[in-house]
């Protein structure tokens, strides 16, 4: 994590000597390593995960702690909030037991816009049963630009993105909106590019030359995406 304070990364590097013997370490950010991954040394990192999520702006390798900035919900409450919107469709047997299968649904499922006239579609859960998942493919990733559907005060990944660029030197602005990266589980969601592009146009300075965001995929590839508004 990118705020891990240092007595943490002093106590976890002891332990790793003293106790499991390492002959090295070494301790890296995320969100810096997700740009050495596509090469680049300069940019700003959406890291979204199970459990938080982080925006952190990168210059020559270096994260900018001042502008770091945090969202206190991730893949594991957008795993919940589709088992509410299940359970409010009528899907009264999906409780907890069920969130492996939910979160894998979500993962390989959902979208951020919509691509068809027909979204719906079925997916079978483990134990047989078939479930039918419409709107629900739009409503739950929309929580990470409407943070209150799930009760939270935190802003909108967009806004966070955007709030983090303005805290750096005006000279950083330009090498940040045209190097945003995504990173981790949680941005995987099909077509998140073309509706986060579309929300940091509308707050970005118009001299901005947005032109494609990077998606760090699993399989450690990178796709370059380009503006579809």
């Amino acid at each position: 994590m990118p705020l891990t304070p240092k007595a943490n990364r002093e106590k976890m590097t002891q332990i790793m000597f003293e106790t499991f013997n390492v002959t090295a370490m070494y301790i890296g950010i995320q969100p810096v390593l997700s740009l050495y991954a596509i090469e680049k040394m300069t940019g700003i990192v959406l890291d979204a995960g199970d459990s938080v999520s982080h925006v952190v702006p990168v210059y020559e390798g270096f994260a900018l702690p001042h502008a770091t900035l945090k969202l206190d919900f991730a893949g594991r409450d957008l795993t919940n909030y589709l088992m509410k919107l299940l359970t409010e469709k009528g899907y009264s047997y999906i409780t907890s037991a069920y969130s492996g299968a939910i979160r894998d649904l979500k993962e390989n499922e959902l979208q951020t816009i919509s691509i068809s006239n027909d979204i719906n579609k079925q997916y079978e859960l483990p134990d047989g049963q078939i479930i039918t998942i419409g709107s629900e493919q739009l409503q739950c990733p929309e929580v990470l630009f409407s943070p209150h559907l799930i009760q939270k005060e935190d802003k909108g990944i967009h806004k966070l993105l955007y709030d983090s660029i303005i805290k750096c030197d005006n000279d950083f602005h330009h090498g940040f909106y045209s190097n945003i990266v995504l990173s981790g589980g949680t941005t995987m969601f099909r077509n998140i590019d073309v509706r986060l592009t579309k929300e940091i146009v509308t707050l970005a300075p118009v001299n901005m030359n947005i032109t494609k965001l990077l998606l760090l995929l699993k399989e450690n590839t990178v796709r370059g995406l380009e503006e579809a508004y």
